[in-house]
């Protein structure tokens, strides 16, 4: 740990922060301009006329992490900071406890898109299952013969089921599998 006397080493003298992107930099940075702050207000309510070497020399070294601060934002292009976070920031809170607030409002946010979509397919349901009804209905209201005489005109049952698939494709296949099965269990009785 280093105390106010001590002076700190800038970032970019130890070598390994070159390697670093400059995001990386940017935020070494930042960390070390407020450590700098906090080292000045220590040094300025124990200020001691003896020791005003080590407050100047700490004053050099915040301007050296604004010099860096300033040489790193032209290699970072842009970082888009949201309106809110700031207004959180300026507020005096704490901006982890802003993303937490805003992944739980995005988690409720999901629960109530998961329960419309679930409403959503309930209800789409029981709609094919009213069309479907009704549909069989309308087929088993036909008079036998009426509806033998006109299949036999023209394959008017084909034409027919061909305009019922364009319309209906789901509830057609539905009572083409229902009659199929309604023949084998005439036929197997």
């Amino acid at each position: 740990m280093t105390t106010a006397s001590e002076p700190e080493q800038p970032p970019q003298q130890n070598g390994h922060s070159e390697s670093r992107d400059p995001r990386t930099q940017l935020e070494l940075t930042i960390d070390n301009l407020l450590t700098k702050i906090w080292e000045i207000m220590v040094q300025l309510n124990d200020y001691n006329p003896e020791n005003k070497w080590a407050l100047s020399h700490t004053l050099s070294d915040l301007a050296d992490r604004f010099d860096e601060i300033h040489k790193l934002q032209e290699k970072i292009k842009h970082i888009e900071v949201p309106l809110e976070v700031i207004e959180y920031i300026d507020e005096g809170r704490n901006p982890d406890k802003f993303m937490v607030d805003y992944v739980e409002e995005v988690i409720k946010e999901n629960e109530s898109v998961n329960i419309k979509n679930e409403a959503i397919q309930v209800i789409s349901i029981l709609i094919y299952k009213k069309h479907f009804n009704s549909f069989n209905e309308f087929l088993d209201s036909i008079d036998i013969n009426s509806f033998q005489l006109l299949m036999n005109c023209q394959n008017f049952s084909e034409l027919l089921l061909d305009q019922l698939q364009e319309s209906f494709p789901e509830q057609t296949d539905c009572y083409k599998q229902y009659q199929l099965s309604k023949s084998k269990t005439t036929n197997g009785h």
